[in-house]
């Protein structure tokens, strides 16, 4: 079972060739491959788990921001080597916000409605780095340029002063 789930058919098809110098790695040819999967179906499902986990670690190690928004929040997570930034804004369930439309985002900046809470904190790793990226994937956050992070990180480090 891969550690974080199998490629889809199409993700191995597009990969194809990574997949075959994987296979290749592994002392497996293409003839080899196509016998495994008939006489072997489970083997040949453990080297498909393995290069998956491969292929999720390398693009899970290269993201640095995920940012979630709903109704009443926006989550902004900056994932470092030993620990994750987290920057959000939060308002009040009453209130009229809608962190999902960017016009009231903009609007909340300059002005921000009663009751909003900035959150900042910085924590260590849950389980381990790319598990926790993938956790947070998984609960709908989604790749993020890393600009509203900073906006709400210089905001914070201004509220201080």
């Amino acid at each position: 079972m891969p550690k974080y789930r199998r490629l889809t058919h199409n993700e191995l098809q597009i990969l194809e060739q990574d997949f075959v110098q994987f296979l290749v790695t592994n002392r497996v040819m293409a003839n080899d491959w196509e016998l495994l999967k008939i006489e072997e179906p489970k083997k040949a499902n453990e080297l498909i788990d393995i290069f998956s986990d491969i292929v999720m670690e390398k693009a899970l190690s290269k993201i640095e921001f995920l940012r979630k928004n709903d109704k009443t929040s926006i989550i902004c997570i900056r994932f470092q080597v030993d620990s994750m930034k987290i920057h959000g804004l939060v308002a009040d369930e009453r209130s009229d916000i809608d962190f999902t439309d960017n016009n009231a985002i903009q609007k909340a900046v300059i002005n921000p409605p009663k009751g909003l809470k900035v959150i900042s904190d910085e924590q260590p790793y849950i389980k381990e780095r790319n598990v926790d990226v993938y956790t947070f994937m998984q609960q709908g956050f989604q790749l993020d340029d890393g600009k509203f992070f900073q906006v709400l990180a210089l905001s914070q480090k201004q509220s201080l002063n």
